[in-house]
């Protein structure tokens, strides 16, 4: 069963990405504010500031998005562990946080179309020698953040926890 919550995200990117056409038949009035859950713990691209304000990148882009569609947003700062099961009970209606869009996620969620691409790093400490790339870390002790779309690769490197 798709996610009909994340559909109106979508259609709201499509209708900045395509101004008028689709902005005259998107039907604004009967959204007046939508909830976004999004972990503003990921600076450039959401945070949250001196002022206890939710900001960035992600955040920005919405903004324009809604200011185009003519709707509001309110922006829930939400652990990222918990952010998925959130929208599928109806806490939010669209999520903003850097989301990977994956087959399995396709299958409960409707995405907009990809805006940037984040990718993906490996950051050692500059003492490390021979680690270089993802494989390079056989044998030696790595961290992963649970529940994103990277640890995946790290389960099937033989490496030490």
């Amino acid at each position: 069963m798709k996610v009909y919550r994340l559909m109106i995200f979508s259609i709201a990117i499509l209708g900045l990405l395509t101004a008028p056409p689709i902005l005259s038949t998107f039907q604004a009035a009967e959204i007046k504010t939508i909830t976004v859950a999004t972990d503003a713990t990921w600076p450039p691209m959401e945070f949250v500031d001196a002022q206890k304000s939710i900001v960035g990148l992600d955040i920005d882009f919405l903004k324009a998005v809604a200011k185009e569609a003519g709707f509001k947003v309110v922006f829930k700062n939400t652990a990222w562990d918990g952010i998925f099961a959130g929208i599928e009970a109806g806490k939010y209606d669209a999520i903003i946080s850097s989301v990977t869009i994956t087959d399995e996620r396709k299958k409960t969620m409707d995405f907009s179309d990809p805006y940037i691409n984040a990718g993906q790093i490996l950051v050692v400490p500059k003492t490390t020698k021979g680690v270089k790339v993802l494989v390079d870390l056989k044998g030696k002790k790595a961290g992963a953040q649970i529940g994103t779309t990277e640890p995946w690769r790290l389960r099937k490197l033989p490496v030490s926890s």
